[in-house]
């Protein structure tokens, strides 16, 4: 009765497969196929088909001795093999490989090849093929480490300017404005005047060329504050006619900035409450990182002018002294009130402190 084919569980898991260079993928498989060719004619000889890891107790025929024929013919025409066949770990893989069924056997051999290279270099010496002939990189370097192609570089394409759709008034508009500007910046300031009113003659309804204009006051001095207010809380006022008659002319950023310029102004005259207002509607229409800053600035001022605006040496003294009468009362928690008082309407008289 002939020997029955029995699964045997492989201990070697089969992972996906990564092949290397073109080369090297050919000529494992000749070499594989071959070999596992052999085998095959050779069990089917026999009538049988043995796993690999079956008891010693079953006969079956030497499949490793083909191959080792095979390894020592190689040997005698390549020193590098018969090094090779020196190393027994090495030959016992070889071996292995040789005992497995054909499938099983081209699998492993491709698994192994990538693990040592000198697995694929025995088999192949196995068919006769001249291992010393071909060069390390056919074995050693992997196909993903060939660098791509260059890609020629495509000419950058120019991108077209926007559009201009300014009317010929706006375009002079502007021109006067930045006219206007470099006076502004050389602080000649009724000449910059001059030239933003001539903006404003040609495009009223922008409230660019008007906000320029209240900054040129504003540095003019003080008495031109109240009028700046005036002007700006008109074109708040206007806005929405504006807008109307020319889209885009009383945009949020554009009446965001007209209250920036009133809550300056109140800042510049300590009205501070005013002013940080003033800075709140201004983040409502556009908020942006100046115009917090500028706020939180003006709350600093704030805070700085009440505790100067507290200052009073004469109250301070008038609180000492009614700290006098309640400690020789021995009020005591009346006393330091007044004097905590006293130090705060004015922290540098040493009298005062003496008293703690």
């Amino acid at each position: 009765m002939p020997d029955t084919e029995v699964a045997v569980e492989n201990p070697y898991p089969l992972q996906p497969l990564q092949p290397s260079q073109p080369s090297q993928v050919q000529a494992a498989q000749v070499a594989v196929a071959a070999c596992s060719s052999t085998l095959l004619s050779m069990a089917q000889q026999r009538g049988t088909l043995l796993a690999w890891g079956q008891a010693a107790s079953r006969k079956r025929p030497s499949a490793a001795a083909p191959c080792q024929r095979a390894l020592t013919a190689a040997a005698m025409r390549n020193p590098k093999i018969k090094e090779y066949m020196q190393d027994q770990e090495l030959m016992q893989k070889v071996q292995m490989l040789a005992s497995l069924p054909g499938q099983m056997q081209q699998q492993m051999i491709m698994q192994m090849m990538n693990q040592d290279k000198r697995v694929l270099e025995l088999f192949m010496a196995m068919q006769g093929i001249d291992v010393s002939t071909m060069s390390g990189e056919d074995f050693d370097k992997p196909e993903e480490s060939r660098p791509p192609p260059k890609k020629k570089d495509e000419p950058k394409k120019e991108e077209a300017p926007p559009e201009d759709n300014r009317t010929p008034e706006q375009k002079e508009a502007d021109d006067w404005k930045g006219k206007g500007n470099e006076l502004y910046k050389k602080k000649q300031f009724k000449e910059a005047l001059e030239m933003y009113d001539k903006a404003i003659a040609l495009v009223p309804d922008d409230i660019t060329y008007h906000n320029n204009r209240n900054a040129v006051l504003i540095e003019m001095g003080p008495e031109h504050y109240d009028q700046v207010l005036k002007n700006c809380q008109d074109l708040i006022t206007r806005r929405y006619e504006i807008n109307s008659a020319n889209p885009g002319g009383a945009s949020f950023e554009k009446v965001a900035k007209v209250l920036t310029r009133m809550a300056s102004v109140y800042e510049k005259q300590g009205k501070y409450d005013e002013a940080i207002e003033m800075y709140g509607k201004a983040l409502t229409e556009d908020n942006n990182r100046t115009t917090r800053n500028a706020m939180r600035d003006c709350e600093r001022a704030k805070e700085k002018h009440e505790k100067e605006a507290y200052l009073d040496p004469a109250k301070a003294e008038e609180h000492r002294e009614k700290g006098n009468e309640y400690f020789k009362d021995k009020k005591y928690v009346e006393a330091k009130a007044e004097y905590d008082e006293g130090l705060k309407r004015n922290p540098k008289d040493l009298g005062i402190r003496e008293q703690f």
